[in-house]
């Protein structure tokens, strides 16, 4: 839920937004949290985000409802 701490099983989506090309594409795998450290959080086994060519990108990490 919005605003609680993360924590170990938390599961979230990414999308990359490209805000010259105006488009949102969605990562197709989910990411686990395996490790939580104050400000700090790990999906450890998760592929790297690959990132299109370009300027003006962003994340959009959303965290899924269980």
């Amino acid at each position: 839920n919005t605003g609680e701490r993360l924590q170990v099983g938390d599961v979230f989506t990414v999308d990359v937004l490209d805000s010259w090309n105006m488009t949102r594409t969605r990562v197709p795998e989910d990411f686990v949290l395996t490790d939580v450290h104050r400000n700090d959080a790990y999906a450890a086994g998760a592929e790297p985000v690959a990132l299109p060519e370009g300027e003006a990108l962003a994340l959009l990490i959303t965290r899924v409802d269980a």
